[in-house]
């Protein structure tokens, strides 16, 4: 997911980003 880092994003999407990582309902 390096494009999500490399992509300027807001401080919501961030940790909607990082919950979505690690979800297991999303993996």
């Amino acid at each position: 997911l390096s494009h999500h880092a490399a992509k300027p994003v807001t401080d919501g999407e961030k940790w909607l980003i990082n919950l979505w990582t690690w979800d297991p309902i999303y993996d």
